[in-house]
């Protein structure tokens, strides 16, 4: 697998969430936005500055944007027994990062894992 689709596929989604666990910074979409978007410079830094890149990290902010709980939701959205809208948007966005960062590559891994784990 290619360093930079690993890197990306794993870190993008853990970029794009983990400002959502500090209250301070999850109270604001903005600076949930803000941090997720630093953090996604940070993995996407390979493919910068290139428009791949920019649009990860744009994707990044905009998750964190649409799960940090609004003025009106004192909801935490981790609070539910299964989180669907986190795990969505997480699986969401390393499968939008993968096509982004190389679909073939990406294609391989998927059937490379799928053929490693059928039973005999």
């Amino acid at each position: 697998m290619e360093p930079d689709l690993a890197r990306v596929v794993v870190g993008l989604p853990v970029a794009a969430i983990w400002p959502l666990t500090l209250p301070s910074i999850a109270a604001s979409r903005l600076k949930a936005a803000l941090l997720a978007a630093v953090s996604a410079l940070y993995v996407t830094a390979p493919l910068l500055p290139g428009a791949r890149g920019v649009v990860l990290v744009l994707l990044a902010a905009a998750l964190a944007c649409a799960l940090a709980p609004s003025a009106r939701e004192s909801e935490d959205p981790f609070a539910h027994p299964l989180p669907l809208k986190p795990l969505l948007g997480m699986l969401a966005l390393a499968a939008v990062a993968a096509a982004v960062v190389d679909a073939d590559e990406a294609r391989n891994a998927v059937d490379a894992f799928i053929e490693t784990t059928r039973p005999p």
